[in-house]
């Protein structure tokens, strides 16, 4: 990028980004990272709310990020009334059909974005099986996740008959008790270890070490950190001893008890239909 093109680009973002401007280029800047962002959620999320920290970050983006520039944008719109002439068009677009387009703009559901997105839905459905491919590719090229080492569970209810111990000591070291079967100590180093030298634990791994102790596990909301530490523990714990359960919530072993509040700090409260422990 030459200077003369990075000082247009920099005016460009300069313009778009002023909220005293309400000219079509702003207009058509803030719809389409919207659309951009709607797309995102489509991608990796389906618009499924899978009860993770991920999803609810995603979805608080839409609306704090990506719309309310928008809404703003609309309730001026809507109460100056401009007429043509007085706002610049910088497309193609007629002025008439600019304002019936501001004036018709809705917030994005997931029903709007499934309707948006209806035409291509099929290339979304290749993108979510490569995506799935791709992550039960990875867990058994990592060693995990080998047959006879797990047992299927068949149906979300009997979360609640599953019990998982770690050894204390070591968290590498996993057994499970189920339907009357008991397990020898399986090595799961591979899935719960960083690398190379699977010795340290994975950041999420704190998430089962504490329901190892208590019934329930507190998220501080940092909107400054996407990684989802819920989300991982019931991707792994699904594809252990649930490996053909649909995506999204109803699945899900660890589950959100909702929002609360301490000292002003909001945190989400989280409860484990499996029970947890630790052995010697």
């Amino acid at each position: 990028m030459n200077p003369k093109s990075k000082k247009e680009m920099d005016a460009f973002y300069k313009r778009v980004e002023d909220p005293t401007n309400h000219s079509s280029e702003r207009w058509d800047y803030l719809v389409a990272s919207w659309i951009q962002h709607i797309t995102r959620i489509m991608e990796e999320k389906k618009w499924v709310d899978d009860g993770s920290t991920y999803y609810t970050k995603l979805i608080e983006q839409l609306h704090d990020e990506f719309e309310a520039p928008i809404v703003d944008f609309v309730d001026w719109w809507l109460k100056n009334a401009p007429k043509e002439g007085e706002i610049e068009i910088v497309d193609e677009t007629s002025f008439i059909a600019f304002d019936r387009m501001v004036k018709t703009w809705h917030p994005c559901t997931k029903e709007s974005a499934l309707f948006i997105f209806e035409e291509v839905m099929d290339d979304f459905e290749e993108i979510w099986q490569e995506q799935e491919d791709k992550m039960i590719q990875q867990i058994k090229d990592d060693g995990g996740w080998v047959e006879g080492d797990f047992v299927d569970i068949k149906h979300p209810d009997n979360w609640k008959r599953l019990e998982i111990a770690f050894k204390e000591f070591d968290m590498s070291q996993m057994k499970y008790r189920y339907d009357g079967k008991e397990s020898e100590w399986i090595d799961v180093s591979k899935d719960l270890m960083k690398k190379p030298s699977l010795t340290e634990p994975k950041v999420w791994l704190k998430v089962l070490s504490e329901f190892c102790v208590q019934d329930e596990y507190s998220l501080k909301f940092d909107s400054g950190k996407l990684h989802d530490i819920v989300y991982r523990p019931n991707i792994l714990l699904k594809k252990w001893f649930l490996p053909n359960a649909p995506s999204g919530k109803p699945s899900n072993p660890i589950y959100s008890k909702g929002r609360f509040t301490k000292q002003r700090i909001p945190y989400t409260k989280y409860a484990s239909h499996i029970r947890f422990s630790y052995q010697p």
